[in-house]
């Protein structure tokens, strides 16, 4: 602190009238921005404080600070302290001198970073022969705003599917109902888009709305979210916007529901008590795949063995067995035929299981062995 001192002198002849001073006479030596008290760099400390979690390519705020074990600073200009890091940039380059409350204040633009990684910011302060160092690991990460749920390019059935995003801002989770991080944080946007889709977004006990508005909690929806397909099949885009410049897309294909089956049987002409293997496969109205759809395998029969092809004689056609099976992501569902001793053939049916309205046939012969 920088004391002021009146002085007046005596009225005589040879008075020199008033004086008005700043500090301590130069040959008392004290330091003036401390009220007297000299610093002592034998016992000082040198710290450096600021965010040790960052983002890559962005700026943070630092401050290196020196004092001495009673809290004083450097005297008059202060000292130089060196500020260099592993990578990035330091602001003002190579570091400065401490004010009058020992500090340097810099900024760091981390580098780039598609990896997390940690720099170093290090300090050091010499005074004659002594000097001190420092330093503070800063973890560079790079920033997350991504789907998480489902997978890219996964065929989405008609109805509702969960979907997650995940944003994180050097590291830290996002949430958009408080004061904003870095880059700014309110509520994201989903929306949806395609050829000829149709549906939207369920979030919590909302109704269905396409684009909707969702906050965030520990950097994930703060409420459920439901994708829902309405049913028209087609390449779907998902795409999340965020303050700051995030976005995230999510390709998908929509499909419609089940609109043809296709069976088959491999053989189709068997022996008594042989096997056949049977193959359904289910697609849409657009021709695409369908994956999870239940299929019901039928078997129908004729009594006394007689081919059921087109009826059975007299129409005594027996329900001979049934399994299910669901399709996978080739859209394929199977089931095996197993004959019993008797020669003649069965009619196989395959259906879905939810509605039942689609349907194939196929024909196996059971044969005599030659």
């Amino acid at each position: 602190m920088l004391a002021a001192v009146l002085g007046l002198a005596g009225c005589g002849g040879g008075g020199s009238g008033s004086d008005l001073s700043l500090g301590p006479p130069p040959d008392q030596g004290g330091d003036g921005d401390n009220g007297g008290e000299a610093f002592d760099f034998s016992t000082a400390m040198l710290t450096i404080e600021g965010p040790d979690t960052v983002s890559p390519n962005s700026s943070s705020d630092y401050v290196a600070t020196l004092l001495d074990e009673n809290g004083v600073a450097p005297p008059g200009g202060g000292l130089f302290v060196s500020i260099q890091p592993t990578q990035g940039i330091v602001n003002p380059p190579g570091g400065a001198n401490t004010d009058a409350a020992g500090e340097v204040n810099f900024s760091y633009t981390a580098p780039n970073a598609d990896q997390p990684r940690t720099e170093q910011l290090r300090a050091n302060v010499s005074s004659g022969s002594s000097t001190l160092s420092t330093r503070l690991d800063v973890m560079v990460t790079p920033d997350v705003f991504q789907f998480t749920v489902p997978q890219p390019n996964r065929r989405v059935p008609p109805g509702d599917l969960g979907l997650q995003l995940e944003w994180f801002i050097g590291g830290e989770p996002v949430d958009t109902g408080e004061a904003p991080p870095a880059g700014g944080a309110g509520p994201i946007m989903l929306s949806l888009s395609g050829d000829g889709v149709q549906g939207g977004f369920v979030v919590g006990t909302d109704a269905l709305a396409n684009p909707v508005m969702v906050d965030l909690v520990d950097g994930e929806f703060a409420d459920v979210v439901r994708l829902t397909n309405s049913g028209n099949p087609g390449n779907a885009v998902v795409t999340a916007t965020a303050d700051g410049g995030f976005t995230a897309s999510l390709p998908l294909m929509f499909v419609g529901q089940p609109s043809s089956l296709d069976l088959s049987a491999d053989p189709t002409t068997i022996g008594v008590t042989g096997a056949s293997n049977l193959r359904a496969v289910a697609r849409d109205s657009a021709g695409n795949l369908l994956e999870n759809v239940t299929l019901v395998f039928e078997i129908q029969e004729c009594a006394g063995g007689v081919m059921p092809s087109p009826d059975c004689p007299g129409g005594d056609r027996i329900e001979a067995g049934q399994q299910t099976d669901v399709t996978d992501a080739t859209g394929v569902a199977e089931s095996i035929y197993r004959a019993g001793s008797s020669t003649g053939g069965a009619i196989v049916r395959v259906r879905t299981q939810a509605g039942g309205n689609v349907v194939d046939t196929i024909a196996i012969n059971v044969a005599a062995a030659p």
